[in-house]
Protein backbone atom coordinates (compact mmCIF):
# COMPACT_ATOMS: atom_id res chain seq x y z
CA UNK A 1 0.00 0.00 0.00
CA UNK A 2 0.96 3.62 -1.07
CA UNK A 3 0.20 6.34 0.99
CA UNK A 4 1.08 10.11 0.69
CA UNK A 5 -0.05 12.76 3.42
CA UNK A 6 0.07 16.82 2.78
CA UNK A 7 1.79 17.95 5.98
CA UNK A 8 0.85 21.33 7.01
CA UNK A 9 2.55 24.28 5.94
CA UNK A 10 3.93 25.65 9.26
CA UNK A 11 6.27 24.98 11.67
CA UNK A 12 3.97 24.43 14.70
CA UNK A 13 1.99 22.85 13.23
CA UNK A 14 4.08 20.44 11.14
CA UNK A 15 5.13 19.31 14.43
CA UNK A 16 2.30 18.66 15.93
CA UNK A 17 1.57 16.14 12.82
CA UNK A 18 3.97 14.09 14.59
CA UNK A 19 1.40 12.68 16.44
CA UNK A 20 -0.35 11.44 13.03
CA UNK A 21 2.79 10.06 11.33
CA UNK A 22 3.34 7.51 14.49
CA UNK A 23 0.07 6.31 14.57
CA UNK A 24 -0.36 5.84 10.76
CA UNK A 25 3.19 4.25 11.33
CA UNK A 26 1.29 1.80 14.08
CA UNK A 27 -1.80 1.39 11.81
CA UNK A 28 -0.39 0.85 8.59
CA UNK A 29 3.22 -1.18 9.79
CA UNK A 30 3.96 -2.35 5.81
CA UNK A 31 2.59 0.52 4.14
CA UNK A 32 5.00 2.60 2.05
CA UNK A 33 4.48 6.22 3.33
CA UNK A 34 5.28 9.19 0.97
CA UNK A 35 5.24 13.05 2.08
CA UNK A 36 4.44 16.27 0.99
CA UNK A 37 5.48 19.16 2.35
CA UNK A 38 6.97 22.76 1.92
CA UNK A 39 10.26 23.35 1.02
CA UNK A 40 11.01 25.71 3.53
CA UNK A 41 10.12 23.07 6.70
CA UNK A 42 10.72 20.16 5.07
CA UNK A 43 13.88 18.84 6.48
CA UNK A 44 12.32 18.98 9.67
CA UNK A 45 11.02 15.47 8.25
CA UNK A 46 14.14 13.67 8.71
CA UNK A 47 13.45 13.81 12.51
CA UNK A 48 9.90 12.11 12.45
CA UNK A 49 11.44 8.60 10.43
CA UNK A 50 11.58 6.68 7.46
CA UNK A 51 9.66 7.91 4.45
CA UNK A 52 9.57 6.24 0.85
CA UNK A 53 10.41 9.75 -0.14
CA UNK A 54 9.77 12.90 0.30
CA UNK A 55 7.94 14.98 -2.07
CA UNK A 56 8.34 19.07 -2.10
CA UNK A 57 5.99 21.70 -3.30
CA UNK A 58 6.48 25.55 -3.22
CA UNK A 59 3.40 27.44 -4.31
CA UNK A 60 5.47 29.95 -5.48
CA UNK A 61 6.94 27.75 -8.07
CA UNK A 62 3.65 25.63 -8.92
CA UNK A 63 1.11 28.80 -8.60
CA UNK A 64 -2.49 28.60 -8.54
CA UNK A 65 -5.11 25.28 -9.40
CA UNK A 66 -2.84 24.97 -12.85
CA UNK A 67 0.37 24.81 -10.81
CA UNK A 68 -0.68 22.18 -8.97
CA UNK A 69 -2.07 19.76 -11.55
CA UNK A 70 1.48 20.31 -13.33
CA UNK A 71 3.24 19.04 -10.02
CA UNK A 72 0.96 16.45 -9.95
CA UNK A 73 1.35 15.53 -13.49
CA UNK A 74 5.21 15.69 -12.71
CA UNK A 75 4.66 13.38 -9.55
CA UNK A 76 3.31 10.70 -11.91
CA UNK A 77 2.90 8.39 -8.36
CA UNK A 78 0.06 6.72 -7.96
CA UNK A 79 -1.27 6.47 -4.73
CA UNK A 80 -3.89 4.05 -2.64
CA UNK A 81 -4.34 6.70 0.21
CA UNK A 82 -3.94 10.57 0.42
CA UNK A 83 -4.36 12.27 3.43
CA UNK A 84 -4.72 16.17 3.85
CA UNK A 85 -4.11 17.42 6.90
CA UNK A 86 -4.47 21.40 5.80
CA UNK A 87 -7.87 21.89 5.55
CA UNK A 88 -7.39 24.35 2.45
CA UNK A 89 -9.21 23.74 -0.90
CA UNK A 90 -5.79 23.44 -2.49
CA UNK A 91 -4.27 20.38 -0.82
CA UNK A 92 -7.47 18.77 -0.95
CA UNK A 93 -7.31 19.40 -5.14
CA UNK A 94 -4.00 17.82 -5.01
CA UNK A 95 -5.11 14.75 -3.78
CA UNK A 96 -7.72 15.01 -6.52
CA UNK A 97 -4.70 15.84 -9.55
CA UNK A 98 -2.96 13.15 -8.12
CA UNK A 99 -6.15 11.09 -8.59
CA UNK A 100 -5.78 8.94 -5.24
CA UNK A 101 -7.86 6.10 -4.80
CA UNK A 102 -8.84 7.10 -1.09
CA UNK A 103 -8.93 11.01 -0.33
CA UNK A 104 -8.93 11.79 3.15
CA UNK A 105 -9.52 15.15 5.25
CA UNK A 106 -12.20 17.71 6.67
CA UNK A 107 -15.05 19.47 5.35
CA UNK A 108 -14.51 22.72 4.79
CA UNK A 109 -13.71 25.89 2.31
CA UNK A 110 -16.07 23.73 -0.12
CA UNK A 111 -13.67 20.99 -1.10
CA UNK A 112 -15.62 17.88 -0.16
CA UNK A 113 -16.37 17.02 -3.75
CA UNK A 114 -12.67 16.67 -3.88
CA UNK A 115 -12.62 13.64 -1.18
CA UNK A 116 -13.85 10.36 -0.95
CA UNK A 117 -13.76 10.86 2.42
CA UNK A 118 -14.96 14.03 4.10
CA UNK A 119 -15.39 13.97 8.07
CA UNK A 120 -16.59 17.17 10.26
CA UNK A 121 -14.21 18.58 12.26
CA UNK A 122 -14.57 17.31 16.04
CA UNK A 123 -15.31 19.80 18.57
CA UNK A 124 -12.43 20.38 21.89
CA UNK A 125 -9.79 18.65 20.32
CA UNK A 126 -6.12 19.60 20.47
CA UNK A 127 -5.05 19.73 16.90
CA UNK A 128 -2.57 16.70 17.45
CA UNK A 129 -5.82 15.21 17.89
CA UNK A 130 -7.65 16.42 14.87
CA UNK A 131 -4.95 14.89 13.12
CA UNK A 132 -4.87 11.50 14.31
CA UNK A 133 -8.86 12.09 14.22
CA UNK A 134 -8.79 11.14 10.43
CA UNK A 135 -7.66 7.94 11.35
CA UNK A 136 -10.83 6.76 12.95
CA UNK A 137 -12.23 4.55 9.98
CA UNK A 138 -9.03 2.98 10.44
CA UNK A 139 -8.46 2.49 14.06
CA UNK A 140 -11.01 1.91 16.84
CA UNK A 141 -9.73 5.21 18.97
CA UNK A 142 -6.96 7.33 16.72
CA UNK A 143 -6.78 9.86 19.73
CA UNK A 144 -5.42 7.83 22.25
CA UNK A 145 -2.17 7.09 23.12
CA UNK A 146 -0.49 10.23 20.95
CA UNK A 147 3.18 10.23 20.87
CA UNK A 148 4.30 13.50 19.90
CA UNK A 149 8.14 13.03 19.70
CA UNK A 150 11.34 14.09 17.82
CA UNK A 151 14.62 12.53 18.24
CA UNK A 152 18.12 14.43 17.46
CA UNK A 153 21.95 14.16 18.95
CA UNK A 154 22.87 17.44 20.98
CA UNK A 155 24.83 20.31 19.91
CA UNK A 156 28.06 19.85 22.37
CA UNK A 157 29.04 23.32 21.46
CA UNK A 158 25.78 24.52 23.80
CA UNK A 159 26.55 21.60 26.23
CA UNK A 160 30.21 22.76 26.88
CA UNK A 161 28.90 26.25 28.11
CA UNK A 162 30.57 27.03 31.00
CA UNK A 163 26.92 28.17 33.06
CA UNK A 164 24.59 26.03 35.47
CA UNK A 165 21.94 26.28 32.90
CA UNK A 166 21.31 26.88 29.08
CA UNK A 167 17.88 28.41 28.57
CA UNK A 168 17.10 28.85 25.24
CA UNK A 169 14.67 32.08 23.95
CA UNK A 170 12.38 32.70 20.85
CA UNK A 171 10.96 36.13 20.91
CA UNK A 172 9.36 35.77 17.52
CA UNK A 173 6.21 34.52 16.00
CA UNK A 174 4.50 34.71 12.68
CA UNK A 175 1.77 36.29 14.09
CA UNK A 176 2.05 40.14 15.60
CA UNK A 177 -0.79 39.01 18.14
CA UNK A 178 1.74 36.86 19.51
CA UNK A 179 5.05 38.97 19.95
CA UNK A 180 5.73 40.56 23.06
CA UNK A 181 7.45 44.12 22.91
CA UNK A 182 11.06 44.38 23.63
CA UNK A 183 11.60 46.10 26.24
CA UNK A 184 9.65 43.82 28.50
CA UNK A 185 11.41 40.84 27.31
CA UNK A 186 14.65 42.26 27.95
CA UNK A 187 13.57 43.53 31.75
CA UNK A 188 12.50 39.37 32.01
CA UNK A 189 16.35 38.18 30.55
CA UNK A 190 18.30 40.63 32.87
CA UNK A 191 16.04 39.94 35.63
CA UNK A 192 16.96 35.79 34.99
CA UNK A 193 20.69 36.94 34.48
CA UNK A 194 20.33 38.71 38.03
CA UNK A 195 18.96 35.44 39.87
CA UNK A 196 20.60 32.47 38.27
CA UNK A 197 23.89 31.19 36.29
CA UNK A 198 23.04 30.50 32.79
CA UNK A 199 23.79 31.34 29.20
CA UNK A 200 20.80 32.33 27.38
CA UNK A 201 20.63 31.24 23.44
CA UNK A 202 18.39 33.68 21.25
CA UNK A 203 16.83 31.98 18.68
CA UNK A 204 14.88 32.87 15.50
CA UNK A 205 14.76 32.91 11.42
CA UNK A 206 16.98 35.45 9.12
CA UNK A 207 13.50 37.97 9.16
CA UNK A 208 14.02 37.90 12.81
CA UNK A 209 17.57 39.14 13.30
CA UNK A 210 16.32 42.91 13.06
CA UNK A 211 14.06 42.14 15.86
CA UNK A 212 16.54 39.90 18.39
CA UNK A 213 19.30 43.03 17.42
CA UNK A 214 16.97 45.12 18.55
CA UNK A 215 16.88 43.06 22.00
CA UNK A 216 20.29 43.02 22.08
CA UNK A 217 20.75 46.38 22.11
CA UNK A 218 18.38 47.49 24.74
CA UNK A 219 20.25 44.55 27.43
CA UNK A 220 22.20 46.55 30.26
CA UNK A 221 24.08 43.24 30.74
CA UNK A 222 25.17 41.72 27.47
CA UNK A 223 27.44 38.72 28.74
CA UNK A 224 26.40 35.46 28.08
CA UNK A 225 23.95 36.14 25.35
CA UNK A 226 24.37 33.78 22.34
CA UNK A 227 22.62 34.52 19.35
CA UNK A 228 21.65 31.98 16.87
CA UNK A 229 19.17 34.23 15.36
CA UNK A 230 19.34 33.30 11.15
CA UNK A 231 22.69 31.22 11.71
CA UNK A 232 20.77 27.70 12.17
CA UNK A 233 18.02 25.09 9.77
CA UNK A 234 15.47 23.50 11.40
CA UNK A 235 18.13 20.05 12.50
CA UNK A 236 20.71 22.84 13.57
CA UNK A 237 17.87 24.38 15.98
CA UNK A 238 16.62 21.20 17.30
CA UNK A 239 20.13 20.18 18.20
CA UNK A 240 20.49 23.22 20.18
CA UNK A 241 17.27 23.31 21.87
CA UNK A 242 17.94 19.50 22.83
CA UNK A 243 21.12 20.83 24.83
CA UNK A 244 19.72 23.22 26.80
CA UNK A 245 17.67 22.84 30.00
CA UNK A 246 14.58 25.53 29.13
CA UNK A 247 12.83 27.02 26.21
CA UNK A 248 11.19 30.40 26.92
CA UNK A 249 9.29 31.41 24.09
CA UNK A 250 6.30 33.17 22.14
CA UNK A 251 3.45 31.40 21.44
CA UNK A 252 5.33 29.65 17.55
CA UNK A 253 6.90 26.96 15.90
CA UNK A 254 10.02 26.60 17.86
CA UNK A 255 8.02 26.05 21.25
CA UNK A 256 6.28 23.26 19.65
CA UNK A 257 9.84 21.84 18.53
CA UNK A 258 11.18 21.83 21.91
CA UNK A 259 8.52 20.32 23.41
CA UNK A 260 8.26 17.30 20.73
CA UNK A 261 12.16 17.34 22.06
CA UNK A 262 10.97 16.89 25.65
CA UNK A 263 12.52 20.00 26.78
CA UNK A 264 10.73 21.79 29.62
CA UNK A 265 8.95 24.62 27.57
CA UNK A 266 7.21 27.68 28.72
CA UNK A 267 5.01 29.20 26.53
CA UNK A 268 3.51 32.89 26.32
CA UNK A 269 -0.13 32.90 25.09
CA UNK A 270 -1.49 35.75 23.87
CA UNK A 271 -4.21 35.33 20.94
CA UNK A 272 -3.85 31.76 20.70
CA UNK A 273 -6.22 29.23 22.29
CA UNK A 274 -3.67 26.56 24.57
CA UNK A 275 -6.45 24.06 24.32
CA UNK A 276 -5.74 23.79 20.37
CA UNK A 277 -2.57 24.58 19.52
CA UNK A 278 -0.56 24.33 23.28
CA UNK A 279 3.15 22.37 22.69
CA UNK A 280 1.57 18.73 23.31
CA UNK A 281 3.10 17.29 25.77
CA UNK A 282 1.71 18.69 29.29
CA UNK A 283 4.43 16.87 31.41
CA UNK A 284 7.40 19.89 29.25
CA UNK A 285 4.89 22.42 29.31
CA UNK A 286 3.77 25.38 30.99
CA UNK A 287 1.56 27.81 29.60
CA UNK A 288 1.29 31.73 31.13
CA UNK A 289 -1.58 33.77 29.96
CA UNK A 290 -3.98 36.31 31.27
CA UNK A 291 -8.18 36.12 30.41
CA UNK A 292 -9.32 39.32 29.22
CA UNK A 293 -12.19 39.92 27.47
CA UNK A 294 -10.99 39.44 24.44
CA UNK A 295 -8.47 36.54 24.52
CA UNK A 296 -8.11 34.65 22.64
CA UNK A 297 -9.14 36.10 20.43
CA UNK A 298 -7.58 33.90 17.34
CA UNK A 299 -6.41 37.05 15.43
CA UNK A 300 -3.37 37.61 13.76
CA UNK A 301 -3.15 41.22 14.49
CA UNK A 302 -3.82 42.60 17.65
CA UNK A 303 -6.20 45.85 17.36
CA UNK A 304 -3.88 47.44 20.20
CA UNK A 305 -0.39 48.87 19.32
CA UNK A 306 1.30 45.96 21.82
CA UNK A 307 -0.55 42.65 22.61
CA UNK A 308 -1.82 43.71 26.00
CA UNK A 309 -2.75 40.20 26.76
CA UNK A 310 0.96 39.88 26.75
CA UNK A 311 1.76 43.29 27.81
CA UNK A 312 -0.36 42.31 31.14
CA UNK A 313 1.27 39.68 31.36
CA UNK A 314 3.21 40.25 35.18
CA UNK A 315 6.95 39.93 34.36
CA UNK A 316 7.74 38.19 38.21
CA UNK A 317 5.07 35.86 37.29
CA UNK A 318 7.62 34.35 34.39
CA UNK A 319 10.45 35.08 36.11
CA UNK A 320 9.53 32.96 38.83
CA UNK A 321 8.23 30.31 36.51
CA UNK A 322 11.73 29.81 35.02
CA UNK A 323 13.24 29.66 38.36
CA UNK A 324 10.79 27.13 39.25
CA UNK A 325 10.84 25.02 36.00
CA UNK A 326 14.43 24.93 36.02
CA UNK A 327 14.71 24.28 40.16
Amino acid sequence: MKIAIKFPNWLGDLVMSNGFYNKLKETFKDAKIYAIVKPEIGELLNLFGNFERIYYFSKHQYKGFLGIYKWAKEINEKFDIYFSLPNSFSSALMGYFLNAKERIGYKNEFRNFLLTRAYKKPKNLHRVEEYCYLLKDFIENPIENINVKLNVETDEEIIKLNSKYKIAININSEAQSRRMSIPKWARIIENLKREIDAYFILTGSKKDIKRVYWLIETLKDKTKIINLTGKTNLIELSKVLKACDLMLSADSGPAHLSNALNIKTIVLFGAGDERNTAPYNKQFLKVIRINLDCSPCLKNKCRFSVPICLENIDEEIIVESVLKTLK
